[in-house]
């Protein structure tokens, strides 16, 4: 498959949430259940909030919030992709479609070091395994942009998974995230395991 990865647009709020949807059912129901994924997208992908977070992204350098777009169904990747707390096959025409998305914004580590939070990534589930979640990743540390003295904003990007999201936890530690810690929270009434990524950013920028 190939794709179009470009910044987001205040426009595209509907169709990121379409795709958060669709994400999430095929991550998440198997251990929160579709009624819980259904409210938790009604509550976290408003289309005013999408918009306003597209909106800050674009005026940022040290945030972004890109999409994919599909040109075409060629090219299948063997890839597995995931959300962040996230990422099937399959064969649907999808030419033109909004696909996935991504969403990273500035984070701290309590410890004086800069970091960068990615806090989505999600792929259509008819577009897993294509390669959109890497190219996403790729361009959005890309778009993590150097000071005027040419070194790098963020240290290091960071992320939180489901410990269940098996899939995600494998795209991950296959692209050079490396699980730091796990801890326990609750969402939606039941305590689910959470584990803690990060990917050092040094050298990205040289």
């Amino acid at each position: 498959m190939t794709r179009t990865v470009r910044q987001a647009r205040e426009s595209d709020a509907p169709a990121v949430r379409t795709v958060a949807r669709e994400s999430w059912h095929g991550a998440y129901d198997g251990f929160l259940g579709s009624e819980t994924v259904d409210t938790t997208v009604d509550d976290w992908y408003a289309v005013d909030d999408l918009e306003a977070s597209i909106a800050d992204a674009a005026d940022r350098s040290d945030a972004v919030f890109l999409v994919a777009e599909a040109d075409s169904e060629r090219d299948s990747d063997d890839d597995a992709e995931s959300g962040s707390r996230g990422s099937g096959t399959g064969a649907r025409d999808t030419q033109g479609e909004l696909v996935g998305f991504v969403h990273v914004v500035p984070g701290s580590d309590g410890h004086g070091r800069t970091v960068a939070s990615l806090v989505r990534l999600y792929v259509h589930p008819d577009c897993w395994g294509k390669g959109t979640g890497t190219a996403l990743l790729e361009r959005a540390i890309d778009g993590l942009e150097a000071d005027s003295d040419g070194d790098a904003n963020y240290e290091r990007l960071e992320l939180e998974v489901f410990a269940d999201n098996e899939v995600g936890v494998r795209f991950y530690e296959s692209r050079g995230f490396e699980r730091t810690g796990e801890h326990e929270e609750v969402f939606a009434g039941d305590t689910q395991r959470v584990y803690t990524y990060e990917r050092s950013l040094e050298g990205e920028y040289e």
